[in-house]
């Protein structure tokens, strides 16, 4: 993606931390990591965005009442979940919250973008139905991962 486009990943991240901050707190975040992911997961969506030539991704900063489930992108009647992961020398993986729709009751336009962040981006795009969930490694997270090794491509 562009400079500008990093830049306005980044501008996003800061104002969009704001709306949650208790949240993240409550979970040991700290403010810069989460300002970090938070403009990771915009990046993947232009480079989503540009790749499949969907809808933009949107950019406005909603009140933590507000947030929601839906899809990041759409692309004529797909929905599109986009989840990014940096490459860090483990398995990519993508994590998702135990109670997010697309995880227990997916529809036929549901379809997951998963992204991997490194010096040559990659991407694989997937009806969310039949995708395999796996426990986390750390045993103490609440979450839903799925691991790159899982992935029938």
């Amino acid at each position: 993606i562009s400079e500008y486009e990093k830049q306005l990943c980044n501008i996003f991240a800061i104002h969009c931390v704001k709306t949650n901050l208790d949240e993240y707190q409550r979970r040991n975040q700290y403010e810069t990591k989460i300002i970090k992911d938070i403009a990771q997961g915009k990046a993947a969506e232009i480079m989503v965005h540009k790749a499949l030539k969907t809808s933009y991704p949107d950019f406005f900063i909603y009140d933590q009442s507000k947030k929601s489930y839906e899809a990041d992108l759409y692309l004529n009647e797909k929905k599109i979940h986009v989840k990014s992961c940096k490459l860090n020398g483990y398995c990519p993986s993508w994590v998702f919250q135990p109670n997010d729709p697309l995880t227990i009751d997916p529809d036929k336009n549901d379809y997951l973008a998963l992204v991997v962040l490194c010096n040559e981006p990659y991407m694989y795009f997937t009806p969310a139905i039949g995708v395999e969930y796996h426990p986390p490694r750390k045993k103490s997270l609440n979450k839903k991962v799925i691991y790159q090794w899982s992935l029938k491509m």
